[in-house]
């Protein structure tokens, strides 16, 4: 297992948000960038706000238990997944006012993206992605 924590408190003094990638039903993932690195490289976040909803949907100053419960369920099984070259390496996690932030490395696509593409790729193309989605399923 590893030593670091479970997830740190200071997302925002350590990165900075940028566009958003996507969006889920419980939650968003937005590129963005390391504060102290000299670098311009860019990483995904996962953004999942575990606060619980009023009667009308809208959040409260109380986490909802099972949300957040459900969300370090999802860090433990990534952090359990480790390093593997097909599957997408967790770097760190936050806990700030009841809003996870999950930095990861940030893909040239998503799998979303490539079956859009579906139909117009050859099929030497269709076997790798396959094959690379297979050994990530092997991996974990």
């Amino acid at each position: 297992g590893s030593s670091q924590p479970i997830e740190d408190s200071n997302f925002h003094e350590s990165y900075k948000l940028g566009r958003k990638l996507g969006e889920g039903s419980f939650g968003q993932v937005r590129v963005a960038k390391a504060r102290a690195s000299e670098f311009e490289e860019e990483v995904a976040v996962k953004i999942v706000d575990v606060r619980a909803r009023d009667v009308n949907g809208d959040p409260t100053k109380h986490a909802d238990v099972d949300l957040v419960q459900l969300t370090r369920a999802e860090l433990k099984h990534w952090r359990a997944v480790g390093l593997d070259e097909h599957c997408v390496r967790l770097q760190g996690s936050f806990f700030e006012r009841n809003v996870f932030y999950m930095v990861m490395e940030k893909c040239h696509s998503s799998l979303m993206d490539k079956f859009a593409k579906i139909a117009t790729m050859r099929e030497a193309d269709l076997c790798r992605i396959f094959s690379e989605m297979l050994a990530g399923i092997r991996h974990v």
